[in-house]
């Protein structure tokens, strides 16, 4: 067997050229593999797992935005209710934002081989795969808002291996794989009708699907979804 990680962070990140500053950028890739025989010379084992944490402040982000005079012109409710959490320009009517960006990645491996015979072989592996990503909402800067989303993924296959002679061996083999995703806001979102607009129907978690204004800044996300895929394959070749 083995271990490793992999570390990246601000005391090893170079400073881009054009950069004031190191960035941000936090990645560990850590895991480890681990083998070895259950029945001497019959049955095997084989197992790893992986896991990458990454964390960053993706900056440089521009929005066009109206500026304190543009503001008390606004007599719309919501409106105002909406300016209240975009960020004031501290000049001209641009801003420029940071929004943070967390992903995980979760894999494991697992493999048994077992020699039933001289002629018979049987394989069996599972494979799962994790991905996260999270949710931004902060009530001070509607800007950085971002659904979070969720990705699983998992393999399983069983595999006979059987040799009848010397010009004949067949080979069967079963496979499952399945595919679960799912996207939404973060728990603590608002929503237009927090805001004030009058919408006959509020679809349950809140979330802001978008918010544009021509000429301006833009922002929100896709509808809170989920999605399954099942797929089985059974093939058997002589």
């Amino acid at each position: 067997g083995n271990a490793f990680e992999f570390a990246r962070n601000a005391v090893f990140n170079a400073k881009s050229w054009q950069a004031p500053t190191r960035d941000q950028l936090k990645r560990n890739q850590f895991g480890g593999t681990f083998g070895g025989p259950i029945i001497r010379d019959r049955t095997f084992f084989f197992g790893a797992y992986q896991q990458t944490i990454q964390r960053n402040i993706l900056q440089g982000n521009l929005a066009v935005v109206p500026d304190a005079a543009q503001r008390a012109t606004a007599s719309d409710p919501a409106i105002v209710n909406l300016l209240q959490h975009i960020p004031i320009p501290a000049s001209g009517t641009t801003v420029r934002f940071s929004r943070p960006d967390q992903q995980d990645f979760r894999e494991i491996t697992g493999k048994i081989d077992h020699t039933l015979s001289q002629k018979d072989r049987l394989t069996g592996r599972y494979f799962y795969d994790r991905f996260e990503r999270n949710a931004v909402f902060e009530p001070d800067n509607f800007l950085t808002y971002s659904d979070g989303s969720t990705i699983v993924s998992q393999n399983m296959l069983i595999h006979e291996n059987h040799v009848f002679g010397p010009t004949l061996v067949s080979d069967i083999r079963f496979n499952y794989a399945r595919d679960a995703a799912g996207r939404g806001p973060h728990p603590n979102a608002t929503s237009v009708q927090d805001l004030g607009v009058n919408l006959p129907f509020q679809p349950s978690p809140k979330a802001i699907q978008q918010i544009r204004v021509q000429n301006g800044f833009s922002f929100g996300d896709n509808p809170t979804a989920a999605f399954i895929r099942n797929n089985f394959t059974l093939s058997y070749d002589v």
